[in-house]
């Protein structure tokens, strides 16, 4: 539901606040913490034996870390430690550390969507937003704040589709069902668009 442009007077603060506790207290920590395990453990593994299935993905195997509680705390679930289409993206000749580490950093701490608190399941029906609701897919610049209960995000984009995404990943569109990969779970994120 398209909620009056008054609500913005207290979203704003809400969004910024608990977005910015979020990052602060549970992801900064977090990254920190995997900039000195992440590498170790990499180095330390022979990726080859620890192969499972993606609980988003079903059929497709991702790499995991041998111990379960690094794997929720520094892997993803959705695509593993290190994605075949990022392999190819930063070049086949390229190491399985390497690999990993660069989408340890472009996608780090990705489980919380799954954690309790800090990631949601969507309700739909508790969609509010104010702005547009062409996103994800616009024709042009778009910018929206959302919220459903306590989660909220923002995004503006220009007609070159460079922007900045924060807060939790929901859409306004997100009212007529999710399909995509938050139907497990919705996180916080950071994220510049490009």
């Amino acid at each position: 539901m398209q909620s009056s442009k008054w609500n913005i007077i207290w979203l704003a603060p809400w969004l910024l606040l608990t977005w910015g506790l979020c990052e602060i207290l549970v992801w900064l920590p977090l990254l920190i913490l995997g900039t000195v395990i992440v590498p170790i453990q990499l180095l330390l593994m022979d990726p080859n034996k620890y192969i499972k299935e993606s609980l988003i993905n079903k059929g497709m195997p991702i790499y995991v870390f041998p111990y379960k509680w690094m794997d929720e705390l520094f892997g993803n679930h959705e695509d593993g430690l290190a994605p075949e289409w990022w392999w190819e993206k930063k070049g086949k000749d390229k190491s399985f550390w390497y690999v990993a580490i660069t989408w340890f950093y472009r996608n780090s701490i990705r489980n919380m969507s799954f954690w309790p608190i800090v990631g949601t399941l969507p309700i739909i029906n508790k969609i509010e937003w104010i702005g547009s609701d062409a996103y994800p897919n616009p024709v042009g610049k778009t910018c929206f704040i959302v919220w459903m209960g306590y989660y909220s995000g923002f995004l503006i984009q220009t007609k070159n589709n460079n922007g900045l995404w924060i807060g939790w990943k929901i859409y306004p569109k997100d009212r007529f069902g999710i399909a995509d990969y938050r139907h497990y779970g919705i996180g916080p994120d950071t994220q510049r668009l490009h």
